[in-house]
């Protein structure tokens, strides 16, 4: 969010959100007013009818996950799947940068359709499972790594080298899936 101090007339000093500064130029103190505000920010210059736009930015991102399929050594086989996420984004824009952004989304808009209801907390735990379980498994590949055991670089890990890791780390249970 760019804010701007933006210079008003003295007449306007009594109004709501204006300051005054006093800035000492060569020696001399100089009395100005003033406010800050929003500042579009693609140019960084406009000030006038800027306003706060919340984006919703997808992005990709692999994760690991339990196949439901058993290995030979009796541990649960481990997949990798590109999933979408979403990042909440903010960003201030004057009325012409609005207008360009709103038309290079219209296409996109044509084509979609309205979202769905938000999905159920049971769903929402289910993803954050998901995401604890690669990122345990992340940590024990890591370190079963460097302590010289052998590891695939994606996919199951077996369960002798999970339980190897557990018993080192017994805070770091393997979460469940």
């Amino acid at each position: 969010m760019a804010r701007k101090f933006i210079q008003v007339s003295e007449e306007e000093r009594d109004q709501e959100g204006v300051e005054k500064v006093v800035v000492s130029v060569g020696g001399v103190d100089v009395t100005t007013y003033g406010r800050l505000g929003l500042v579009d920010d693609i140019d960084q210059e406009t000030t006038e009818g800027v306003r706060e736009v919340r984006l919703l930015i997808p992005y990709e991102e692999e994760e690991e996950y339990e196949t439901g399929r058993q290995l030979a050594d009796g541990s649960g086989e481990i997949g990798v799947r590109t999933v979408i996420r979403y990042e909440d984004r903010v960003i201030d824009l004057a009325p012409q940068n609005f207008r360009s952004y709103v038309q290079a989304l219209e296409m996109y808009k044509t084509d979609s359709r309205p979202a769905p209801a938000p999905p159920v907390p049971k769903q929402a735990a289910t993803k954050g499972s998901s995401r604890r379980l690669s990122e345990w498994n992340r940590r024990a590949r890591s370190w079963l790594a460097a302590e010289g055991h052998e590891v695939p670089a994606r996919g199951a890990l077996g369960q002798e080298r999970e339980e190897v890791y557990v018993a080192a780390h017994p805070d770091d249970p393997k979460p469940e899936s």
